[in-house]
């Protein structure tokens, strides 16, 4: 399965996502790979056990990596704006998009779906989206109310795992780990098996 991680902004959790999602996935004895297309190339800087991760700079790399991939789960970093990440979505069986519970967050999730809905009609019917409830703060009860609104909105396409906003990640990130590894036994570390569970299942 073909996983892209998306978003047109930037910090929302895409990298994150792309890195401990693999992580969970590769726990479980799966082949994962994770292909960088975001000319920022964060994910390259992870070390992650049993996850290849590979640079791909250019569209022509990029497909050309998707279409040799021999892994179970194949997962696209993509940059955060939908004209440069446009080339991954014909690729894609799942487009995860993170998302915090933030007004303007939410206003641009609508403009995704658009361009993924184009995607499908433009020869990739099966392509199917779904949005991740990122850095959710429970101390901030407005973003319980804008996790509400995402719900009521979107749906069967919101994940029911939210991943949690916590120092967590930072931590894990500057030493090059997942949090799987750097605080296996954390919230952090949970919600992220919890994700990978979810995303078998749409595989299924």
């Amino acid at each position: 399965m073909i996983l892209a991680i998306l978003n047109q902004k930037g910090g929302v959790g895409k990298t994150t996502t792309a890195i401990n999602l693999a992580a969970a996935l590769a726990a479980n004895g799966e082949s994962v790979r994770v292909l960088d297309f975001d000319a920022q190339q964060q994910a390259a800087t992870f070390q992650v056990p049993n996850v290849e991760v590979e640079i791909t700079a250019t569209n022509a790399a990029l497909k050309k990596a998707v279409e040799k991939s021999t892994a179970t789960w194949t997962i696209i970093d993509c940059p955060p704006s939908l004209d440069e990440a446009a080339p991954a979505l014909p690729l894609a069986d799942l487009v995860i998009a993170p998302v915090p519970p933030r007004f303007q967050d939410i206003s641009g999730f609508a403009k995704l779906r658009q361009t993924v809905d184009a995607t499908r009609e433009r020869g990739n019917p099966h392509m199917q989206l779904r949005l991740l409830v990122t850095m959710r703060d429970a101390r901030v009860t407005l973003q319980a109310e804008y996790e509400a609104q995402m719900r009521g909105a979107f749906g069967r396409e919101v994940f029911t795992v939210v991943i949690p906003r916590t120092a967590t990640f930072e931590n894990a990130a500057s030493a090059h780990q997942s949090v799987l590894q750097f605080a296996p036994s954390t919230p952090a570390a949970a919600a992220y098996r919890a994700l990978a569970d979810e995303v078998r299942h749409l595989n299924k």
